[in-house]
């Protein structure tokens, strides 16, 4: 049963070397590829060519500078596994971890026997939290993932269109992907192990970076998942709640909003304090709501201008 790893990247020069070479020893003696779409303008095609040359499984293709959700479909279109599996091409020394490898090396294979199930077609996993030490980081890893993940995490290529993903989509794909496959999908499974996950940001820098581009792009996603207003909705009211706390000084009333966001999100985050507690990040589970803030406030700036790109496309 071959797997087919499909991997869009940009400019990930200092990073997607530590993506490959995990990917390599995960799959370590199993049917597997690794598909690479690139559309760099840096260094990054040299160091997967080099990549492709250590591991005969790696490929490149360059791809067509539309985005992501067109680097994976193109993927999709090269691929020639029966299992997919996406990843993203940010990585960093965590990856090579050997704990980390070993844990991935367990929930790949439990993916392989979950598709021994003819009529399994997509497969979900629990998470299990990879703690790197990185305050940021940390942070960021709690909030951005659950202990019990209803999303599919690795799909039978049958239930993926070649044309998968809405042309000009770039940020949500996943969503986007779930949602069309469960169109087609017999059975979804989960996996006996859990996949081990930790965000990808490591700094305030990377995270303004993010969601300045989540906010610009949104608008093309909403545009083909219009049930997903919320995704603007709330930064929206986030930033709001924002906004008004100066006024304390007029009315104390003003710092109520804010108050009530923050208690939303310890609310939403309870699950996840036994873990915290657990595993010596309380610091990072008590800061969840601060750096949300943050990254709302960022996001909305970038939803603001990305409405602003729309007005001018139109006006052309």
């Amino acid at each position: 049963m071959k797997i087919s790893i499909i991997i869009p990247s940009k400019n990930e020069a200092k990073r997607i070397g530590y993506v490959l070479e995990s990917w390599a020893k995960i799959c370590e003696g199993l049917d597997y590829e690794i598909i690479v779409i690139d559309d760099s303008e840096d260094e990054t095609p040299k160091i997967i060519e080099k990549f492709s040359k250590k591991y005969k499984n790696i490929r490149q293709i360059r791809g067509e500078k539309k985005g992501v959700g067109a680097a994976r479909n193109l993927g999709l279109k090269y691929s020639s596994g029966e299992i997919v599996i996406w990843s993203d091409a940010d990585g960093g020394p965590e990856l090579l971890e050997e704990d980390y490898i070993k844990d991935c090396k367990e929930w790949i294979n439990s993916v392989i026997d979950c598709f021994k199930n003819e009529n399994a077609d997509i497969i979900i996993s629990d998470h299990k939290y990879y703690f790197t030490g990185n305050l940021i980081q940390d942070i960021e890893t709690l909030r951005q993932f659950n202990p019990q993940s209803m999303m599919g995490e690795c799909y039978r290529k049958k239930v993926l269109d070649n044309n998968l993903i809405s042309e000009g989509v770039t940020v949500g794909e996943d969503v986007e992907i779930y949602i069309k496959a469960l169109n087609k999908a017999r059975n979804i499974v989960k996996t006996s192990k859990p996949k081990p996950v930790f965000a990808s940001v490591r700094s305030i820098k990377d995270i303004y970076r993010r969601y300045i581009w989540y906010g610009k792009d949104i608008w093309v996603f909403l545009k083909y998942n219009k049930r997903q207003t919320y995704r603007i909705t709330m930064p929206v009211l986030h930033t709001v709640s924002v906004l008004v706390v100066p006024l304390v000084v007029l009315n104390p009333m003003y710092v109520l909003p804010y108050i009530t966001v923050t208690t939303i999100e310890y609310v939403r985050h309870k699950n996840k304090f036994k873990i915290a507690k657990k595993s010596k990040r309380l610091t990072a589970w008590f800061l969840i709501p601060f750096l949300v803030t943050f990254e709302r406030v960022i996001y909305t700036v970038g939803i603001i201008l990305g409405l602003k790109n729309l007005f001018q496309r139109c006006s052309r």
